[in-house]
């Protein structure tokens, strides 16, 4: 926790609209858990753009709302379907020991025998249901693509560590590889058909 940088907050009224704060460039949000009874928050839409930018967001968090500190995760971010910016912040206390249960965003690192071999990796499923100790959750699960070991991949093939578990089946396919010639076949026009 010493090198997680902190994200600072304010406090906000109920009597305030949602939709004026985001007129004013700020999020609103919540923070809520066991430990803590809900507090209504906001802050700048940059500044969060920022922390989600360069720390991620599903890693163990320090937060300071007008002085006060809390450990907590980033539960959920919404964001406008259009936009696509970020319209409210849901923040959840824990503790660094705590288990949680959480979706975390899948990698797929691919080495050069897949561009060699003219392969095209095809995504089937590119988050993952985890649960270990909030201070142990990464912000990311990584695989790695190597289609001289198997062009199938599967939760069971996700690079780990041992404190993590996965809540989602490991016989379910994240990934595969289909040969380069094979795609470029389906992409060729039919000539039959265009006659």
């Amino acid at each position: 926790m010493s090198n997680t940088q902190e994200i600072s907050f304010t406090h906000r009224s109920d009597d305030i609209n949602v939709n004026q704060i985001r007129r004013q460039g700020d999020v609103p949000g919540i923070l809520y858990g066991s430990h803590k009874k809900n507090v209504m928050v906001k802050i700048s839409r940059r500044r969060l753009m920022e922390e989600v930018s360069s720390e991620g967001w599903h890693s163990l968090k320090n937060i300071d709302i007008d002085g006060e500190k809390y450990t907590a995760i980033i539960k959920e971010i919404q964001t406008d379907s259009l936009t696509h910016k970020i319209i409210h912040i849901d923040l959840e206390t824990v503790k660094p020991t705590e288990m949680v249960t959480t979706e975390l965003p899948v990698r797929f690192l691919q080495n050069k025998n897949v561009s060699k071999s003219g392969a095209i990796l095809q995504k089937e499923k590119d988050t993952v249901k985890v649960r270990c100790s909030a201070q142990n959750v990464p912000e990311f699960l990584k695989v790695t693509i190597n289609p001289q070991i198997t062009t199938v991949y599967r939760i069971a093939n996700i690079e780990a560590s041992e404190e993590i578990t996965f809540v989602d089946d490991p016989k379910t396919v994240l990934a595969s590889l289909q040969s380069g010639s094979y795609a470029a076949q389906e992409d060729e026009p039919d000539d039959e058909k265009n006659m």
